[in-house]
């Protein structure tokens, strides 16, 4: 809905479909599921894949899960991984290269499963587009059919340009339109911090984090007055399946938002706990190969007790000293052969109808992923606090709050955790629903999306171009005369914007540049990115070609232009969720809209 006041829209204003096919509990969110026919068309999707999948075992044209995390794997959008073994459960599988780490580029392994062989985004338009089927059924159900209808994409932040680019295309082709003011990438927790705060004008503003062991979601609403005043700065820590994303921002005496700091994340999330909790528990009690058959035979009762896992995960408290009981089936336990049963038993004192999971040992596990998370948060704080002491003498420590948000936020165990991380440095909330902070913050935003005042440009742009020559700096092999005897130099990095830089939203970086001849109906400039400061070469360490930009020049008839009387100016907007080109030729005035095909 638009609320045209551009006010926060209240949360029950929102329509929200979290009714899904198959699914068995009400959630916003559909899973991330496709099965394929033979000829790659969709059978079905979300829970209904998965339990199709599951019940009956059906393949057809094959199976994916959680596969939107493999554009970001390192190798591009491509097909399925030959070598990955099957999978378990909503969250993991078995075999796989190892973890990424840090940084926004998981492994395979971390972008879950796909045995259809169609390419990741072959998968990703095809969900989107039962996706976009049922969202245009419900706006014709509400009576605004006849309206014009504007598409928001939510994205991490973390992931690079070309991800992003893929995600639009992907969209386009599912069906939705490939016009940019119809359809916008946005940011994940950037879209999060605006729930946050509409949570917050509702309830007047949330408590702090309960004490270790306390009852319930640690999150008190309705107390006290809203806590953001002008020059308070906060940290959306968005932590979902695949990704933790973070972005930092500081209120403006308006009450839009600027970005601070550059985003940061990596691939922890609770899809990577779900992992571990599968190869080093399951494989190792039950045995691999056992595993591998239940998956292939009983693969129903393998998720269920997937999910068991993952509902006992979210409510371990870091206080907890009893030990975790995740229950077996009778169906998953008469599916075990005699030698898997006896190797359960000796692992676990005895016990062989359930899964049993020492109050250490569930730290452990959860740890591969809250570990990371704290380092993240921690990292992000420090350098607010580094930030801080560039203030004058005298001046006041504006407050800081960390917002956790994401449907891994309702970890206990997470909550605590991160609780005495910020324990002196700042305030821990967690806002009611937090699973739902991205889906109804991206409706904010397209309520307004001017709350969003300026960003930070995550690495150091600009173009590959002939420059002026320095005979002090620049090498005589990089010398080259033009027509007129100019020297310049070739290879120049021509930077627009650097790493770190805080820019207001649409802030244009124009470059002149010259056609070889004066008669060119196109031109093509090569886009770099680094992430050093102030690179001088296009070939220096740190810095890749990651796109290109063609531009296409109107012809210019019968006149005769010299290429120096063929000005092009180049204008580069940042500031956006994506970045966006326009091209003047001077001569005749032409202005045209040119896109960065980013390659990587």
């Amino acid at each position: 809905m638009t609320n045209l006041s551009g006010g926060y829209i209240p949360s029950h204003d929102i329509n929200c479909n979290d009714q899904w096919p198959g699914a068995d509990s009400g959630y916003p969110k559909n899973r991330s599921a496709i099965l394929l026919d033979g000829r790659g068309e969709t059978l079905a999707w979300g829970y209904e894949a998965l339990n199709r999948y599951t019940d009956g075992g059906e393949r057809a044209g094959g199976f994916a899960v959680d596969f939107k995390m493999r554009l970001a794997s390192g190798d591009g959008p491509g097909a399925a991984d030959p070598g990955m073994a099957p999978g378990v459960g909503p969250g993991g599988g078995l075999g796989g290269r190892a973890g990424s780490g840090q940084g926004s580029s998981p492994s395979q392994a971390e972008g879950g499963r796909n045995e259809t062989g169609r390419s990741t985004e072959h998968l990703i338009a095809a969900y989107l587009h039962e996706l976009y089927i049922v969202a245009r059924q419900h706006i014709q159900r509400a009576g605004y059919g006849d309206l014009p209808i504007t598409w928001y994409l939510s994205v991490p932040a973390i992931w690079s340009d070309f991800d992003r680019q893929v995600m639009r295309r992907t969209a386009a082709a599912a069906g939705f339109p490939a016009d940019a003011h119809r359809l916008s990438i946005v940011l994940e927790p950037e879209v999060a911090a605006l729930y946050c705060m509409a949570s917050e004008a509702r309830a007047g503003g949330f408590g702090p984090v309960g004490p270790v062991g306390s009852d319930g979601p640690a999150q008190v609403a309705g107390l006290g007055a809203p806590r953001h005043r002008p020059g308070s700065r906060f940290v959306i820590v968005d932590c979902g399946g695949g990704t933790t994303d973070l972005v930092p921002l500081v209120v403006r005496a308006d009450g839009t938002f600027d970005q601070i700091g550059v985003a940061s994340g990596d691939t922890s999330g609770a899809n990577r706990i779900t992992r571990q909790f599968t190869v080093s528990v399951l494989a190792e009690r039950l045995g691999r190969t056992t595993l591998l058959r239940l998956v292939e035979a009983e693969p129903k009762a393998v998720n269920e007790l997937m999910r068991a896992w993952e509902k006992a995960r979210d409510v371990f408290d870091l206080a907890q000293r009893a030990p975790v009981r995740i229950e077996l089936s009778m169906r998953l336990w008469k599916a075990l052969p005699g030698s898997a049963r006896t190797r359960l038993a000796a692992a676990q004192n005895g016990e062989n109808e359930a899964i049993l999971l020492s109050a250490a040992r569930t730290r452990a596990l959860l740890d591969t992923s809250v570990d990371p998370i704290c380092d993240l948060v921690d990292e992000q704080l420090s350098r607010i606090s580094e930030q801080a002491h560039t203030r004058g003498p005298g001046e006041p420590d504006p407050p800081t709050a960390v917002y956790l948000v994401g449907g891994f936020a309702n970890s206990r165990y997470l909550q605590h955790r991160l609780a005495a991380v910020v324990e002196g440095r700042a305030r821990l909330f967690v806002p009611p629903r937090p699973e739902n902070a991205v889906l109804f913050g991206a409706v904010q935003y397209g309520n307004n999306p001017a709350r969003i005042r300026s960003r930070v440009a995550a690495r150091t742009y600009g173009f590959g171009l002939l420059d002026a020559f320095d005979s002090a700096l620049d090498p005589p092999e990089r010398l080259y005369l033009n027509a007129e005897g100019k020297a310049l130099c070739k290879g120049r990095f021509r930077v627009l914007v650097r790493r770190g830089e805080i820019i207001p939203v649409g802030s244009e970086k124009t470059s002149r540049v010259y056609p070889r001849e004066g008669d060119q109906t196109q031109m093509r400039l090569s886009f770099f990115a680094s992430d050093g400061d102030d690179p001088r070469y296009v070939d220096d360490d740190r810095v890749s070609q990651v796109g290109f930009v063609t531009i296409y020049l109107p012809d210019a008839g019968t006149r005769r232009y010299a290429a120096r009387e063929r000005a092009i100016d180049v204008r580069t907007i940042f500031g956006e969720t994506v970045i966006r080109v326009q091209a003047i030729d001077l001569a005749t005035g032409y202005q045209t809209e040119a896109e960065i095909e980013f390659t990587a």
